[in-house]
């Protein structure tokens, strides 16, 4: 990311990508290459937090934070989806006669290992789901209760229209934005839900049965 964008965005707010608001940009640091390392937000309340550039992105209406768990499900598919093509490639050159059995054999055992590592990232990130779920479930359900006692107050005259309204359409805002986050996270539990970890490490397994496919032909 050009460091240029992100120089003036320094004292503007910032949202997440679901659209609430994040804080305000301080400043930002950079590497010995001069990419974007972090950059540094306050988030009000006197909690200040550097976020890694990874996790930031810059569009029309300024800089947009990503969450944690949105940058980790994405690398992770990534990561998974490069061994699997990586074994069908394995798994081909040696029924071709490409390379030696050896030479497969060590190298399966190398993607093995990184699936094992992956899949300890799987059970990690399915915890952080669940715990991130049950954290925006919590806070919608906080909105729900004071959009109720709003509506109670105004109908019984102790509160004005306009006060009404700024509450309520403050509440149903945020109430949509963040249904849009807890409808990511579950499609993401439900996709995780069988791993797909697990099945590139059962494919990786038939490396038996390949090299003995290619030693009988």
């Amino acid at each position: 990311m050009r460091t240029e964008a992100v120089q003036k965005l320094v004292g503007r707010p910032v949202k997440d990508t679901f659209g609430r608001y994040a804080g305000y940009v301080v400043g930002f640091s950079v590497d010995m290459s001069g990419d974007l390392q972090f950059v540094g937000i306050d988030q009000g309340n006197g909690e200040f937090t550097e976020f890694p550039g990874r996790r930031i992105l810059v569009d029309r209406d300024g800089l947009v934070v990503i969450p944690a768990w949105k940058v980790e499900a994405e690398n992770l598919k990534r990561e998974i989806d490069t061994v699997r093509k990586r074994v069908q490639a394995l798994d081909g050159l040696v029924k071709d006669g490409e390379i030696a059995h050896t030479m497969y054999q060590q190298m399966v055992d190398q993607y093995n290992q990184q699936l094992k590592s992956f899949q300890e990232s799987h059970s990690a990130l399915l915890q952080n789901l669940a715990t991130r779920l049950d954290d925006i479930e919590g806070r919608s359900e906080s909105l729900d209760r004071f959009l109720a006692n709003v509506k109670v107050q105004f109908r019984a005259g102790e509160i004005d229209e306009g006060t009404f309204k700024v509450a309520s359409e403050y509440s149903t805002s945020m109430r949509t934005k963040n249904g849009k986050e807890i409808e990511e996270i579950q499609s993401l539990l439900r996709t995780l839900s069988q791993p797909a970890a697990q099945s590139i490490a059962q494919t990786a397994t038939k490396k038996d049965t390949v090299v003995a496919q290619a030693t009988s032909g």
